[in-house]
């Protein structure tokens, strides 16, 4: 959490708990790939592999977005990093393969 506090000096206390609080009712160690997207267009999305379920990545997602209004997919794959989830962004498929 010192690297959180560092990212986001002026968050108040309350935030670190609600983020434990997220942490320790996280229900998998899983490794689920999401897609976070706006605008309903195509090109403005991207993909991350996160280890951790659906409802933990929303309610962080929320913290995160109260916490930096210019949001961005590096940031929070950071904020992520930051509270100890494992996470990385994927850019592209490693194969693709006709169907």
């Amino acid at each position: 959490m010192q690297v959180l506090r560092k990212m986001f000096p002026e968050a108040g206390e309350k935030v670190f708990t609600d983020i434990r609080k997220v942490l320790e009712a996280a229900k998998t160690d899983k490794v689920f790939t999401y897609c976070f997207y706006w605008d309903d267009d195509v090109d403005s999305q991207f993909y991350m592999k996160i280890k951790a379920d659906r409802g933990t990545v929303e309610k962080l997602l929320d913290i995160y977005r109260s916490l930096d209004e210019a949001y961005n997919n590096e940031d929070w794959l950071n904020f992520l990093k930051a509270v100890g989830v494992e996470a990385e962004i994927i850019d592209e498929a490693d194969y693709y393969i006709y169907f």
